[in-house]
């Protein structure tokens, strides 16, 4: 999804070098990117032939080589923008649920740790969407060039997201109490095990038992 994103903006905003582009996701976006990444990304994209490196502007810093989108560039992303999104909803088997089914072989302390710092992991990234959603709000105040400010929706959805999650791992939480509480006691694995009589051995014991008067 990046590099359609960064051939977007060179699309629609002009040439650009790695480090505007770099601000004008995380302002336009939200999007949290390394400069590593987006150098490449456009990388990449040169290699195949969507952008291409043009010439910096009169007085421009000459260390911030500028890149422009070529015609099968603009291609690409016309292409990609008016096809259906291919993960428009989120698969219902992902990593965290995948976790969860193994919490009931972990000791219950373990589990209760497990469950406590992904509640805690969940509510800071819930306050840092929130912060982003305040400063987008205070930038759409002020005015960023968009035509379409997206970022604050996107931040609201992102939010609904946390808000959920919160709700599956309290949920989760509660049943993890419960069969704690209730659940079969694990074997002490100090303990040996006796082996199961053979049919044989069982006949020899019950021979040796004393008849009952």
């Amino acid at each position: 999804m990046m590099r359609y994103v960064m051939l977007g903006l060179l699309r629609h905003k002009g040439p650009r070098h790695g480090y505007a582009l770099l601000k004008e996701v995380r302002a336009r976006i939200g999007l949290n990117l390394s400069i590593g990444n987006v150098y490449r990304e456009l990388a990449h994209l040169v290699t195949d032939g969507l952008v291409r490196s043009t010439q910096n502007p009169a007085g421009a810093d000459p260390r911030r080589a500028p890149y422009e989108i070529s015609p099968a560039g603009i291609a690409a992303f016309d292409s990609w923008l008016s096809a259906p999104p291919t993960k428009a909803l989120a698969p219902h088997h992902d990593e965290f649920c995948a976790r969860a089914f193994f919490l009931g072989h972990a000791e219950p302390s373990v589990g209760r740790k497990i469950i406590e710092r992904w509640r805690d992991e969940l509510a800071i990234h819930g306050k840092t969407l929130e912060r982003a959603k305040e400063a987008a709000a205070a930038t759409r105040r002020g005015g960023n060039g968009s035509p379409i400010d997206v970022l604050p929706f996107f931040l609201g959805r992102w939010l609904r997201h946390v808000a959920v999650d919160l709700e599956f791992i309290e949920q989760l939480r509660v049943a993890h109490e419960r069969w704690a509480e209730t659940g079969p006691a694990s074997p002490d694995p100090k303990s040996p095990r006796r082996p199961p009589l053979r049919a044989q051995d069982d006949l020899h014991v019950r021979r040796a038992r004393p008849v009952a008067q």
